[in-house]
């Protein structure tokens, strides 16, 4: 529209001012009669190559394309959708686009008025993932939750709730959210069923958070709050139980194909690795960090970078100790600590690949060692 030079005075009988100004009235009308988001219809209400066209069969075709592009857009916009409002990991746009592949019809930071942010009880034994984000009642004095609010298509919205575990950790509540552009909506909120936790919640968890509001841009108050919470520090017990794990070499050799021979084996306990030690315990029915007979030290390393959880948890090369971040590396010591104060969880093996694919040699031996001296407090 910023170049009028271009193209003729007249479409047909009309001139091209004309045409121009019906455009934009029709596309605004479409986006009222279809309560469609400001700028949804953006894209498709700007196409103004038609009005440059230099012949009347090339207008035409130019107005068919048009026409068939806001078509599809009705089409979309008369589906079933939902408004959801991420207030944890959620907040942040990469995780529900990247990792959860959903399609986000439209998003804005939202308010939640009345509500504050709270935590609840994660996974046992909180070594990991000691608690999750949730929403409670406000009190005096408590800072309004800001969230990410996303609309989805009711398929996605249906798929979300099936990777939260909705039906066993979450209930889903409708309230009404402001957002920031001054809309008021009725958007879904995953509500904790668990009690609300003691512990606070691991650091991957808040700098997710903390990352997905400053990208979103909320207000500085929230934000604020969220860069003032605490995270979770390992205490010494679980650092010093940590240099009573059996050294690597110390254990069974096991390569991939023993994993997955083993787990053709009925009665089995099942086996799975992480960071090249191989753990057996009883069979679990779902985890999606955990897959039996394969070792799982990509799919976390992952999960960590908000990148897709698709790929095949035994390729090679694994990922290498000395490319990990001090953080990075102490989540995964989390996760040790956590597999090993798990009931019926024990240390049988190392992977031969996994140490295959290292580069620095004294790692087999001294991983504990250097885990304890890149930690982070």
């Amino acid at each position: 529209d910023n170049d009028r030079t271009v193209g003729p005075s007249m479409v047909g009988n009309l001139p091209i001012e004309w045409h121009r100004s019906r455009m934009k009235q029709d596309s605004c009308q479409s986006a009222r009669a279809l309560d469609v988001p400001p700028g949804f219809l953006a894209p498709v209400a700007v196409s103004w190559q038609w009005a440059r066209s230099t012949t009347k069969c090339e207008t035409w075709e130019s107005r068919r394309r048009f026409r068939v592009r806001l078509g599809g857009v009705k089409n979309l916009c008369a589906m079933s959708t939902v408004w959801k409002v991420g207030i944890g990991a959620n907040l942040n746009l990469n995780v529900m686009t990247a990792r959860r592949k959903l399609n986000v019809l439209d998003h804005q930071p939202a308010r939640l008025p009345g509500y504050a942010i709270a935590f609840h009880e994660g996974l046992r034994p909180f070594m990991v993932e000691p608690a999750f984000a949730t929403i409670r009642l406000a009190e005096e004095g408590d800072v309004c939750v800001h969230g990410l609010a996303v609309l989805l298509s009711e398929e996605d919205a249906r798929k979300l709730d099936r990777q939260e575990g909705a039906s066993k950790v979450y209930s889903v509540e409708e309230i009404l959210a402001e957002l920031y552009d001054g809309r008021k909506v009725k958007a879904e909120v995953y509500v904790a069923k668990w009690a609300l936790s003691s512990v606070p919640p691991s650091k991957r968890y808040l700098t997710l958070m903390i990352e997905g509001a400053r990208m979103l841009g909320v207000h500085a108050e929230y934000l604020n709050h969220l860069e003032s919470l605490p995270y979770y520090i390992p205490s010494e017990e679980t650092i010093r139980k940590r240099s009573l794990w059996p050294k690597p070499q110390t254990l069974p050799p096991i390569t991939l194909s023993d994993m997955q021979e083993h787990k053709k084996k009925e009665g089995a306990r099942m086996w799975y690795s992480l960071l090249g030690y191989v753990f057996e315990r009883n069979r679990i029915t779902f985890s999606p960090l955990l897959r039996e007979g394969c070792d799982s030290s990509a799919r976390r390393l992952a999960f960590l970078r908000c990148q897709s959880l698709d790929s095949d948890d035994n390729a090679r090369p694994f990922p290498r100790l000395d490319q990990l971040s001090s953080d990075e590396r102490e989540y995964f010591l989390q996760a040790m600590d956590n597999d090993t104060a798990t009931e019926g969880v024990e240390m049988v093996g190392h992977l031969v690949e996994f140490w295959e694919d290292q580069v620095l040699d004294h790692l087999l031996g001294d991983l504990c060692t250097a885990a304890e001296t890149t930690m982070t407090p």
